[in-house]
């Protein structure tokens, strides 16, 4: 992806298909349609499928930890990871994570 022509056309394809699923006007910036329909864009995930495959590849054996994607339905709740700490005999209360 060193080459700019390369990425245009990457960011092309993947432009027109987020159009038809966010069923949105041609003007639309291709940053935005990413927002609305909710998908990575395309580029910065073909960064990352590279970066795994020179760690996997070119590197051998060696132990690395990767930032995988990790489903909806894992991601934390935030009720479960503040809390909320009050002293008594003030009327401000402090949120730590």
């Amino acid at each position: 992806m060193k080459y700019e022509h390369n990425r245009q056309k990457y960011i092309r394809v993947q432009r027109l298909i987020n159009i038809r699923m966010a069923k949105a006007y041609c003007t639309t910036s291709s940053k935005a349609l990413c927002m609305l329909t909710g998908i990575t864009p395309i580029i910065i995930k073909l960064e990352e499928v590279v970066k795994r495959y020179n760690i996997k590849r070119r590197l051998g054996n060696r132990t690395f930890e990767l930032d995988y994607d990790v489903g909806l339905k894992y991601w934390p709740h935030p009720a479960d990871a503040v809390t909320i700490k009050e002293v008594p005999g003030n009327d401000e209360a402090s949120v730590q994570p």
